[in-house]
């Protein structure tokens, strides 16, 4: 083979590679645009569902982040948009105020002297996949032990110890 022969069948081998690179490059800014499309769609629905948000709901929520921060003295806000969404998607699925008070209720119970679970009283781990796990466990509970939670969640929004 000569020399000559070697450049020509890698020049035609850079060529094909040259329009591969054109066409994913195309591709590429396409997905780009789709992708800023649908994000720019995403922000509207957001702003648009921010503002018909139903004021019962969002007066719920602010309730249950009260009651999380009063029994377990901690400082979330209803306005977090990660911790809104976790107690908007329970309450869609038929949650009560109730159900988080028994959550917020047997985890602190069961976390709050331990010092390596205190860091999990928080709405990410509360009201988010495992809920319907923590809830199944509060409602197991015997009435006298609610009695007893229901004394000591009193005690604590009254500012008592």
């Amino acid at each position: 083979m000569q020399e000559s022969e070697v450049f020509f069948v890698d020049r035609e081998i850079l060529k094909k590679l040259h329009r591969q690179l054109l066409g994913i490059n195309r591709q590429t800014a396409d997905m780009t645009r789709m992708i800023e499309q649908m994000l720019a769609a995403r922000a509207r629905e957001g702003g648009a569902a921010a503002e018909s948000r139903d004021p019962e709901t969002e007066s719920r929520i602010k309730e249950i982040v009260a009651i999380l921060n009063n029994t377990c003295n901690t400082h979330f806000t209803a306005e977090n948009a990660e911790t809104a969404g976790l107690i908007r998607a329970r309450l869609e699925e038929g949650r009560t105020v109730e159900d988080f008070k028994m959550v917020i209720g047997i985890c602190h119970a069961a976390w709050a002297d331990e010092p390596k679970m205190r860091i999990y009283l928080r709405p990410a781990t509360l009201f988010g996949d495992r809920f319907e796990s923590y809830l199944q466990t509060a409602e197991q509970r015997s009435p006298e032990d609610f009695r007893q939670l229901e004394k000591m969640m009193i005690s604590r929004l009254q500012g008592g110890a």
